[in-house]
This record gives C-alpha cells, structure tokens and sequence, in this order.
C-alpha cells in the first residue's frame, strides 16, 4: 500500500469548481486592471496631446 493511501481513502478527489474558476477571474481581473488602465490613460494622454499641438 502506498504511503499516502492512509490520508487520502475516503477523501474523494479535489475538483475545482465555478467558485474556484470565479476567484481565479477576478485575481487575474485585479493584477491586471491597474496597468491595463496606467497604459491606456498614458496612451489617451500622449494622443490627446499629439492633437492638441499639432
């Protein structure tokens, strides 16, 4: 018998879920919406003042 056989009978197997999938979107969503908006701004900005002094 394996070792770990002990721990893990009787435990069924850890499966993800909606609730997991929906906290792993929402982690990526909150790393990834602050430089994805300093980008954007620094690009509307740039443009806005292209157009301006040209």
């Amino acid at each position: 018998m394996h070792p770990t056989a002990a721990y893990t009978k009787g435990v069924k197997e850890l499966r993800p879920d909606w609730k997991d999938f929906l906290a792993l979107v929402l982690a990526l969503y909150s790393l990834l919406l602050p430089p994805l908006l300093a980008i954007f701004g620094a690009l509307f900005l740039f443009l806005l003042l292209v157009r301006v002094l040209l």
